[in-house]
């Protein structure tokens, strides 16, 4: 949906700060993993003219490099990379020299999106605000958490003390704030609108970073669980102490086996920390039972695969509402996943746990192994609070969103 589609008499150009590394391919096509993808950046382009994304980024050596990431772009879509650097030391060496990307790119453009947290962010508001740009802010999670690993650093500490207070602040500057909870974050990060009341310039909503369209929405038939069992986690990139939960999920995977419970587990990313999940599931007797699949770049492959396991598990240490675990509750997958963050919005309290509770996961899910009714009563009901944010009910909320940041454009024009 274009301008003319709009109904509108003038264009809408604005800019998009991504937190995920683009690589850019050998046929001048952009990829992610993560998620900007080509059908997320649609919910922009049916609402603006055009849309400049801007982000750590690099070219690909071949197309290997891209076989496994997930196309971006689009029509109306351009691309600004910066340099793909990595960490707070490399974004300070370049603070400089990205800032002046930044004011190039802002300079043209109608209104400037940022997610918090990200590294860019704050550079991105001190930028936009400079120039009088109108700001919108997605809080796609809790900055207070998120940056800290399994065993966090005292720059981990720092890093998340100092995101926390710049979010509480950044949400009572921004113009439009939107959140990917319904309250949670609102209620540890207020802005500006919820204080004083919603107004042409201040404004907010509640929009899930989910992308889940109509044909994903299939509820599975289970059948009995007392064979075989099949475990599932997600997540784009391993990290070494990642705060995914991977270390932990292979703890319930040995509990279960204690147990003797004939479980089997897959882990569905890639990145710098399987080699050590390889040796710490050896440590723990149970890496005769586990298979990594590498990134997954077809979304038919992807929810091919979570429709052939029985039980997600998600120990993560922190999440906004994380968008993994909204798609394999679309499918009807039984879950049990920590109570951090979103999460409790969107999970039975029965099937949340601290994520360190091994023992309150391995309870659980041998509670659905001898219990058939639970899992189909569990199956339905994970299905059904699913559908709320699929990609029909989720359009009126971003569309609704964008319509007021059109409002706001148009009033500074005047």
């Amino acid at each position: 949906m274009g301008k003319s589609e709009l109904g509108l008499n003038m264009q809408y150009r604005v800019c998009l700060i991504a937190d995920n590394h683009f690589v850019k391919g050998l046929n001048g096509d952009y990829y992610v993993n993560g998620t900007y993808t080509e059908q997320y950046l649609r919910r922009f382009t049916s609402n603006f003219d055009e849309v400049v994304v801007v982000a750590r980024g690099r070219q690909a050596l071949n197309e290997d490099e891209v076989s496994n990431l997930r196309l971006s772009g689009g029509e109306r879509v351009s691309f600004c990379l910066l340099p793909d650097f990595y960490g707070v030391k490399n974004f300070i060496l370049l603070k400089k020299s990205i800032k002046s990307q930044l004011q190039n790119v802002f300079r043209n453009v109608d209104a400037v999106f940022v997610r918090m947290p990200c590294i860019l962010t704050t550079v991105s508001i001190k930028c936009a605000a400079a120039l009088g740009k109108p700001i919108m802010l997605d809080v796609g999670a809790d900055p207070a958490t998120i940056y800290l690993s399994t065993k966090p650093t005292f720059l981990e500490k720092m890093l998340s003390f100092y995101m926390g207070r710049m979010c509480r602040k950044t949400c009572l500057k921004a113009n439009g704030v939107s959140y990917v909870t319904d309250h949670v974050l609102q209620e540890k990060y207020p802005c500006m609108a919820m204080i004083k009341g919603e107004s042409k310039k201040y404004f907010t909503a509640s929009i899930s970073n989910a992308d889940i369209s109509s044909e994903v929405y299939l509820l599975r038939k289970y059948s009995n669980l007392n064979r075989k069992l099949k475990l599932l986690h997600i997540s784009n990139n391993i990290c070494n102490k990642s705060g995914k939960g991977h270390e932990e999920t292979i703890l319930v995977l040995a509990c279960l086996i204690k147990k003797k419970i004939d479980a089997f587990l897959t882990f569905v990313g890639d990145g710098e920390g399987v080699e050590s999940l390889k040796k710490f599931a050896e440590l723990h007797g149970v890496s005769d039972r586990i298979s990594f699949t590498g990134r997954i770049a077809s979304r038919d492959e992807y929810f091919r695969i979570i429709k052939m396991h029985d039980v997600f598990v998600f120990p993560s240490h922190s999440e906004g509402l994380p968008r993994v675990l909204l798609e394999v509750m679309a499918t009807g997958m039984l879950c049990v996943a920590s109570n951090v963050d979103g999460i409790p919005e969107i999970l039975d309290r029965e099937d949340i746990f601290r994520f360190n509770d091994i023992d309150g996961f391995c309870r659980r899910i041998v509670d659905y192994v001898e219990n058939y009714e639970l899992v189909l009563k569990q199956s339905t009901r994970n299905y059904t609070v699913s559908q709320k944010y699929s990609d029909a009910n989720l359009k009126n909320k971003y569309n609704e969103y964008y319509s007021k940041v059109r409002n706001l454009i148009d009033d500074r024009k005047q």
